[in-house]
């Protein structure tokens, strides 16, 4: 019987035939089979120094079921190119079938059966390293005298190692070694003396293809080389390239069993790139038809991988907690500091080294397994175990990684790029949990987390990682400062994070008790939403805290947060607007969340949409005041509709900023100068001239409606002036029509000081676009009221502070809303 041990022993004797003398960088090649083909190819790289490693490596790819290989040749870079391959320390041949008896060569080193007993891989060591070229020259001469696969010459080359598996077959076969012999080790010059002299290849004159053999079609093992033969000769002899193609993909058809014709074009490609008279080329690029598929190495002419989707094999979506965190994905926990996050994270750790069910009394992994922690923020003897512990995990099962077993650096801790590093640990213990707290302290150095290549490429290898070892990656992320943004866009730095996780939870405080935590989606690419969890922190036996779960809650990530959300209750804005206070110092957001009994994250949200109205201003160190009947704002005859005094900072989707006149300074009112683009503009009669709404339709006219008053802004989205129209837009498109065509015929060719309104204008029909995409009914109405005010009326002065607003925006061609 064929055991591990001595499959790892057998697999040592082979590296060391390979590698023994040799610097630079070895390479694994690890790869699943799909319908035949090799994909998800992976490569590692290790100095030749490593067996060790390397041979748990192998033994790691073999238990996943998947196919193993190791290079040849030591390489300058980490890349598997023949360009970068430096030198060998070893011969090879890769027999498809019984070697030709006639050769003097010498016994090889070791021998290998790579699947069935014809299909040999032999090795012979030499007493001292050699040039990769020398080596492949030489490698090339062996094979044409064996009859051995001319596509495993190449100085690129991966070899199948035993103990791994061969997974062509089924059930799938494994390599073992059939002889070895450590004292054959063979000067170069007696293997080339035991070979023919060298001779220009008969296919580059014309000679030597068995043209009757292709047409009864050739078996596997020498369909590529025979093609390619077959394809020189027809390039010699000067038939057309599309003729030529033809031919070669009916040989093709021919083969036992068939060559795809993909392949036969691959062929075809590589002999036409070579001159007719000159010899011929390397088959290494002519695609893939023994054991070791889609090993060669030209990449000056390496086709693209595909995949035929009727040869995948549909498989079912696995989950470590179901419809929460998916097996083998990248899922984020997102929050604000001192909420929890760390601590719920070590919570689902315990569960799964115990196989307990989930938090909502869903079962999750059919036994228990290891985790693997990641953590730059917490101490493992004070912080760490005690909090495992609490939560009654099997400290057994859980492994911290703590360096990244850099030989230059033995200190440095890993990054998300130290893939191998993290692969020992998940399989040291079985892993199928991996959390990363915090993931900004494990990106590579020099990643800038707002650049959205940047992150894509720290976040890929952690992706592979998971889908190759079937481990759900919990990474934790804090948020950013802008309460004002959509939920979806709170996570801190790029967007990237967000759409490369399948999963996104957040962690924030209950809405109505401050003591608790709620654990809501975010983002579910792979299943539908699931209920968000209620949760609060208590001591157990001692210091250490631990989660202790509630039940289903209705609140969502958008109501949490409160940022660009529309999901407020009807009575939002009334409920605030009333609870403000008319004196300073005003009100916090949440002090008037306590007053209300809203969410912090809806008061924030009414309040923006408040101060857009002119019914809130902000004051100092962020507290909110009605504004001042003395002061009404600019522009504006009865105060509730005209653009506010302050603008929300940048970041902000503020309302404010669109109903101010162009610029998003401090200063909302009219006075700025006249921006050079500001001219009258065409659209300004094509609004309305023909009755036409800019884009095709035409809503039926309607009656102006009255300004939006505050109660009408607490019902259910109709305009509280008009108790009979059924869908105020139509009216409100009349209105805004009329409007903006007053506007533009009052200040067409005005002077400078009242075009000074006409800039205010195109702010004013820019938020109604704004407004009418979103169908926001309130500021639909706001956004009109305040492009009412600008009719003809005193100009107001022309100023001469504040930015210009030629050089913040540029105006639309028109407004179509």
């Amino acid at each position: 019987m064929y055991t591990p041990s001595t499959a790892r022993a057998d697999a040592a004797a082979m590296l060391a035939a390979l590698w023994d003398g040799l610097d630079g960088n070895v390479c694994i090649m690890s790869a699943a089979r799909q319908g035949g083909e090799l994909t998800d190819i992976q490569h590692f790289w290790l100095p030749p120094a490593r067996r060790d490693a390397v041979v748990a490596e192998l033994a790691r790819q073999t238990a996943a079921g998947r196919e193993a290989f190791v290079s040849a040749c030591a390489f300058a870079a980490r890349q598997r190119r023949r360009e970068h391959a430096t030198h060998a320390h070893a011969l090879w041949a890769d027999l498809d079938q019984p070697p030709r008896m006639d050769h003097a060569l010498p016994p090889p080193t070791l021998r290998v059966q790579t699947s069935t007993p014809d299909r040999q891989l032999w090795v012979w060591r030499l007493a001292a390293p050699i040039a990769a070229s020398d080596a492949e020259r030489l490698v090339r001469r062996i094979a044409a005298v064996l009859g051995a696969d001319q596509q495993a010459c190449d100085a690129a080359r991966c070899l199948r190692p035993p103990g791994s598996l061969n997974t062509k077959h089924q059930p799938p076969l494994v390599a073992r070694l059939l002889e070895h012999a450590p004292e054959r080790v063979y000067d170069v010059a007696a293997i080339e003396a035991a070979l023919p002299p060298e001779a220009p290849p008969a296919n580059g004159q014309g000679q030597g293809v068995d043209w009757e053999r292709l047409l009864d079609g050739v078996p596997e093992g020498e369909r590529n080389r025979r093609l390619f033969e077959a394809a020189c000769s027809l390039r010699h002899n000067n038939v057309p390239r599309e003729a030529a193609l033809a031919v070669v993909q009916l040989f093709a058809a021919r083969c036992r069993p068939p060559l795809a014709a993909s392949e036969a074009e691959a062929i075809v490609r590589s002999a036409w790139r070579y001159p007719p008279a000159q010899a011929s080329p390397s088959l290494a690029s002519l695609g893939s038809d023994a054991d070791d598929a889609g090993d060669g190495g030209d990449a000056g002419d390496a086709a693209p991988r595909l995949v035929r989707l009727d040869a995948v094999v549909p498989t079912p979506l696995a989950w470590l907690w179901p419809s929460y965190l998916p097996l083998g994905k990248l899922v984020l926990l997102e929050g604000d500091p001192g909420l929890g996050k760390s601590l719920l994270a070590l919570d689902l750790a315990a569960r799964v080294t115990r196989g307990m069910p989930m938090p909502d009394g869903a079962r999750g992994l059919d036994a228990p397994a290891g985790v693997v922690l990641l953590l730059a923020e917490d101490d493992l003897a004070d912080t760490v175990r005690p909090r495992l512990d609490a939560a009654g995990a099997d400290p057994a099962r859980v492994v911290a990684l703590q360096t990244a077993g850099d030989p230059t650096d033995p200190d440095r801790p890993p990054t998300t790029l130290d893939v191998e590093a993290l692969r020992q640990a998940i399989q040291a213990v079985g892993a199928r949990l991996l959390i990363v707290d915090p993931l900004a302290a494990f990106l590579p150095a020099k990643t800038d987390a707002h650049t959205d290549a940047d992150v894509r490429r720290a976040l890929a290898p952690l992706a592979r990682l998971a889908a190759s070892e079937r481990v759900t990656v919990l990474a934790i992320r804090h948020l950013n400062k802008s309460t004002a943004l959509p939920a979806l866009y709170r996570g801190g730095g790029s967007i990237a994070f967000t759409a490369a996780a399948r999963a996104v939870l957040l962690v924030a405080r209950h809405p109505e008790d401050p003591t608790q935590r709620v654990l809501a989606p975010l983002k579910a690419n792979l299943a539908p939403d699931a209920p968000a969890l209620a949760f609060s922190i208590t001591s157990h036996d001692g210091p250490a805290p631990r989660v202790a779960w509630g039940g289903a809650t209705e609140y969502s990530a958008s109501e949490l947060l409160g940022g660009g959300t529309r999901d407020e209750r009807p009575n939002a804005l009334a409920a605030v607007h009333g609870a403000l206070p008319t004196a300073p110092p005003g009100a916090t957001p949440a002090e008037l969340a306590a007053a209300t009994g809203l969410a912090v994250g809806t008061v924030k949200n009414a309040l923006l949409r408040l101060r857009a109205l002119g019914q809130a201003t902000q004051a100092r160190y962020g507290r909110w005041l009605r504004p001042s009947p003395a002061s009404p704002p600019s522009d504006a005859s009865d105060g509730d509709a005209s653009p506010p005094a302050s603008v929300a900072s940048r970041g902000e989707a503020s309302l404010a900023s669109l109903l101010s006149d162009g610029s998003d300074g401090d200063d909302a009112s009219d006075d700025r100068p006249l921006a050079p683009w500001v001219q009258p503009s065409p659209s300004l009669e094509s609004l309305s001239s023909d009755g036409d709404d800019g884009d095709g339709a035409r809503p039926p006219p309607g009656p102006p409606q009255g300004e939006a008053s505050l109660p009408s802004l607490t019902s259910d989205g109709d305009d509280a002036s008009d108790d009979h129209a059924a869908d105020p837009w139509p009216a409100l498109l009349q209105r805004f029509r009329t409007a903006w065509l007053a506007v533009g015929h009052a200040y067409d060719g005005a002077p400078p000081p009242d075009r000074q309104r006409l800039a205010a204008a195109f702010a004013r029909g820019q938020a109604f676009e704004q407004a009418w995409q979103r169908q926001d009914l309130p500021l639909a109405q706001a956004t009109i009221a305040a492009l009412e005010q600008l009719l003809p009326g005193p100009a107001p002065p022309p100023s001469t502070t504040g930015p210009n607003i030629a050089r913040r925006r540029t105006p639309p061609a028109r407004i179509a809303p």
